[in-house]
């Protein structure tokens, strides 16, 4: 329905179940995510929330995708991004992951959800795609998060989106 300014999902929730949550969110304020990278740090940067059913942004925090149905199910989800290292990375190795958290537990990697990206130099643009499924409980959230692996450089993501939806 319209509210006057923006479309927003009607939404039921005798019709609306928890096997409908859906999410999806997007880069529209790149920020450099600064070094040191040689740990795994959260990619930063502003996102928008599009037709998310059972899911929020946790507050507007960026790069999350917070899940708020009632039930723990498993869900699908699938990134993509495109990245350059920052002007001094040279032959650089970035390490991109999904991190899990929740109110209760410190967000940290997923470390099966890896994948590893070259770049020549701070010009290059490398692109991926991270997907697989994950556990979510009522408050939990994902997040994407990148580490370079040869040396303490940072990066710079140019276009990033994050699809989850419910498989069960």
């Amino acid at each position: 329905y319209w509210d006057g300014t923006q479309w927003l999902l009607l939404r039921i929730d005798s019709v609306v179940t928890d096997s409908d949550s859906v999410g999806n969110i997007y880069y529209t304020t790149p920020v450099s995510t600064s070094s040191p990278l040689t740990v795994a740090k959260k990619i930063s940067g502003g996102t928008t929330a599009v037709a998310l059913v059972n899911f929020d942004t946790d507050g507007g925090v960026d790069n999350r995708l917070r899940y708020t149905g009632d039930d723990t199910h498993i869900f699908t989800y699938i990134c993509s991004l495109s990245f350059n290292g920052l002007a001094n990375s040279n032959k650089d190795t970035y390490s991109f992951y999904i991190a899990k958290g929740s109110p209760s537990t410190t967000t940290a990697i997923l470390p099966e959800t890896k994948v590893d990206r070259y770049v020549q130099n701070g010009s290059d643009v490398g692109a991926l795609s991270i997907s697989g499924t994950v556990e979510l409980s009522t408050g939990e959230w994902i997040e994407v998060w990148a580490k370079n692996g040869d040396a303490a450089n940072g990066l710079d993501v140019n276009n990033f989106n994050i699809l989850i939806q419910s498989i069960n």
